[in-house]
């Protein structure tokens, strides 16, 4: 399979919950991959309602959740199976970076904050060859100065 194949069967459309972006997707088969984007106007619920509205369609679904919209641990685990119960296996939570400039922009120090949701933490019995992550939720954090 050449480069060019791959890369085209790799590409997923990106929607965003607005008027008339059900139409859009009509060009799409089963088995597709969309992903969906939180709009900070419209909030959590609405990408959430969008997935379930789109599972009945079967295309591979990735809902993006805005990071600063999940309240807590608690609420993570609510979205998580609410999802899973949809069938969806993936999600993306974009977090957030900042940078700070320095020396006329010849230097920089970024520093960025995220989360994540680990679906198979650590388990001596059952899952010993995973990464050592005791906790389902997980967070990120990103320095770097150059």
């Amino acid at each position: 399979m050449s480069a060019t194949k791959k890369l085209l069967e790799s590409l997923y459309f990106e929607v965003i919950p607005m008027k008339g972006f059900e139409e859009k997707l009509d060009v799409l088969t089963a088995g597709d991959r969309v992903g969906i984007t939180c709009s900070p106007k419209q909030g959590l619920q609405v990408t959430l309602d969008t997935v379930s509205k789109l599972c009945d369609r079967g295309f591979s679904l990735t809902p993006h959740l805005a990071a600063r919209q999940i309240m807590n641990k608690q609420h993570l685990k609510d979205i998580v199976a609410q999802l899973s119960d949809r069938g969806i296996t993936s999600i993306f939570v974009p977090g957030g970076h900042f940078n700070f400039y320095f020396l006329k922009r010849n230097l920089f120090f970024r520093i960025g904050q995220g989360i994540a949701y680990n679906s198979n933490p650590f388990d001596l019995e059952t899952n010993f060859k995973n990464n050592a992550y005791g906790t389902r939720l997980l967070s990120s954090t990103y320095l770097m100065l150059n």
